[in-house]
């Protein structure tokens, strides 16, 4: 998750990615006895729920889009 976050931050994000970790957080909450593995797939996957329009936007624009909104 960390490689494909990355990825989208700096401008060579694809799309279907923030599908793909939401994806990956699925598989890994509740499915691991280690509890680092529900803790390491909540933040990705919650971002990603409550700003799935900004994810889409970084990875169409290939750029961050949010930040020329806060200058």
């Amino acid at each position: 998750m960390e490689k494909i976050l990355h990825r989208i931050e700096y401008g060579q994000g694809e799309q279907g990615d923030w599908m793909l970790i939401l994806n990956i957080a699925g598989q890994h909450r509740g499915n691991t006895i280690c509890p680092f593995g529900d803790a390491a797939a909540w933040p990705p996957g919650a971002f990603i729920r409550k700003f799935r329009g900004e994810f889409e936007a970084h990875v169409a624009e290939k750029r961050c889009t949010v930040r020329k909104n806060l200058e």
